[in-house]
């Protein structure tokens, strides 16, 4: 299906309509599960750019493609760059390991002296650097105009930070290293920048807009999709002095930006609600909880001043109509994952149902 460009201009807006913007993570949600045919050719072991082979992995961005022709929501397939790999932190340095057992991916941190800091935006990892390079220009060619591309979803300060010194021992060096995290900070933020230039030539305009990495979201101007997933580990003090000061600039480079966390940082969410840098807010709704009851507070304070996105990995019909009954429409974008088109589109009655009673019952 085409983008519903009208319901993401109102999504941005949180203008009125009668039921919030759709959009499918289409496929299985763990990373792996995406790209079955490069995890059979990825060894158990430490990873090297090399064993990243951009053919085969185009060969499951066909499979990709197909699986969401079957999906039919408010936006159309996305080709977004290796969903769940963590290309930013190969750059920055961390040693990348994988698990055929678990599926999973996992970094290692590397920063073992502060004297690392200053230099790290000119000892990028260059050879995960050319081998992102060649995955942009392969999904760019794949997509041949059909199929928007985004900037890739690459980590953001806290999660690089954490990357590159550990998650354990950053919270500790807030306090006994806070000048030198502080560098850290500026360097991570001075590397996302030269990124998101050298990327923005591989996410070229898409129907006078541009989409979002993740979310299935277009808008009528460049936008951006960034997360904080470290902060879940952080203080609130720590992360208004470390980490909130270099989200606000990066986030002033776009005229739209979604800003992504998992509950536990909801201490976080309540920090950037007043920031106009961010303009919108996705907080994920997880089958670990908290349960809804327990969401809709938090949910319901986001729309009071921002357009609100809920990414759900685990969800069924009950659940999503409860939320499209409970939470006002307008600024509201849900995006479930649905597996296939079945499961989509028994989501999907299920949204289209509430709304309705939502609209005409109450």
């Amino acid at each position: 299906m085409p983008i519903d460009f009208e319901r993401h201009k109102k999504f941005w807006r949180s203008e009125e309509t009668d039921r919030p913007l759709l959009t499918f993570h289409g496929g299985p949600y763990y990373p792996i599960e995406r790209y079955p045919n490069l995890g059979k050719v990825l060894p158990d072991a430490r990873l090297s750019p090399d064993d990243i082979d951009v053919s085969v992995l185009l060969q499951d961005y066909d499979w990709l493609r197909e699986l969401y022709e079957d999906i039919e929501d408010d936006s159309m397939f996305i080709v977004s760059q290796l969903y769940g790999f963590p290309m930013v932190e190969a750059i920055l340095g961390c040693p990348i390991n994988f698990s055929k057992t678990s599926g999973s991916f996992w970094t290692e941190p590397f920063i073992t002296d502060w004297s690392m800091v200053d230099s790290l935006p000119s000892n990028l990892h260059s050879g995960w650097l050319d081998k992102l390079y060649e995955i942009e220009e392969a999904l760019v060619a794949w997509s041949g105009e059909t199929y928007p591309v985004p900037l890739p979803n690459l980590q953001y300060t806290s999660d690089m930070m954490g990357a590159a010194r550990g998650s354990m021992d950053l919270p500790l060096d807030c306090f006994d290293h806070p000048e030198a995290v502080k560098r850290l900070a500026a360097a991570c933020l001075e590397i996302r920048i030269s990124l998101d230039e050298q990327m923005r030539p591989f996410a070229p305009e898409f129907e006078g807009g541009y989409v979002g990495a993740d979310y299935g979201l277009w808008a009528a101007g460049r936008m951006c999709v960034t997360q904080e997933d470290y902060s879940a580990l952080l203080s609130p003090d720590i992360f208004r002095q470390f980490i909130l000061p270099s989200l606000k600039v990066f986030h002033r480079r776009f005229e739209f930006t979604i800003l992504h966390f998992h509950p536990p940082s909801i201490y976080a969410v309540d920090q950037v609600l007043d920031l106009p840098e961010v303009t919108a807010v996705e907080l994920n709704y997880e089958i670990g909880g908290p349960d809804l009851d327990t969401m809709f507070p938090v949910w319901h304070r986001i729309q009071e001043k921002k357009p609100l996105c809920i990414y759900a990995s685990h969800i069924n019909e009950a659940e999503i109509s409860r939320i499209v009954m409970e939470l006002d429409p307008r600024g509201l974008a849900l995006h479930p994952v649905a597996a296939n088109g079945e499961v989509a589109r028994r989501l999907r009655a299920a949204v289209e149902t509430a709304a309705y009673q939502r609209m005409h019952i109450g």
